[in-house]
């Protein structure tokens, strides 16, 4: 069992993992929420179940402190056509700008992966149109980039389908990229993908 919002000493399955991502990616008032509510029972610093605490008449309050901060003047960096990114509220706009230096990206393509039990993410003709934006998003930003070969459809009996090893080293050889898609949030088959040689 894991308590939740502590470390894990043991691997975790594909559900936990995704509860492990919600409570990271929670916001300041959520975990300043959550240090108030349950940190001093967490940590086994609470007066009504802390003997010792008790007996010897320490208390803890279950407040947060408060320390002068203040808002950095985001950097400024320089794109093609001495042009900068417009910086709003921590995020880089980056539509209309082209990186300095660009980069190639000759022979790329893209995979869908599908499992009996889920549904496709896109049909065929409706990623096509979606890598057709990407490849066009890519130029756009100075990427050297020719357009996607035609990508494919995997279907996998399960999960651990030892198909998918033999596909991917065949892309490995012969692309610089390969966007894969999954037909849901499956840990175990992105874990595949991610450690594939």
């Amino acid at each position: 069992m894991v308590v939740s919002g502590q470390p894990p000493k043991a691997k975790l399955d594909g559900g936990q993992t995704q509860q492990m991502i919600r409570h990271a990616v929670r916001k300041p008032w959520e975990n300043a929420a959550s240090i108030v509510e349950q940190g001093i029972q967490t940590i086994g610093l609470n007066g009504n179940t802390n003997m010792m605490m008790r007996s010897s008449g320490l208390t803890i309050t279950s407040g947060l402190i408060k320390v002068p901060g203040c808002v950095l003047n985001g950097p400024k960096v320089i794109y093609t056509g001495n042009k900068s990114a417009d910086l709003r509220f921590g995020s880089w706009n980056m539509i209309n700008t082209k990186f300095n230096t660009s980069s190639s990206l000759n022979k790329w393509s893209y995979l869908l992966i599908s499992l009996p039990q889920a549904c496709d993410a896109f049909d065929q003709q409706g990623l096509a149109k979606v890598m057709q934006k990407l490849y066009q998003g890519l130029v756009r930003i100075g990427v050297n980039a020719t357009a996607p070969l035609p990508g494919q459809r995997l279907q996998l009996q399960h999960p651990d389908d030892p198909a998918l090893g033999p596909f991917l080293q065949r892309a490995a050889g012969a692309l610089s990229l390969l966007f894969i898609i999954l037909p849901e949030a499956n840990v175990p088959l992105y874990q595949r993908i991610k450690n594939a040689p």
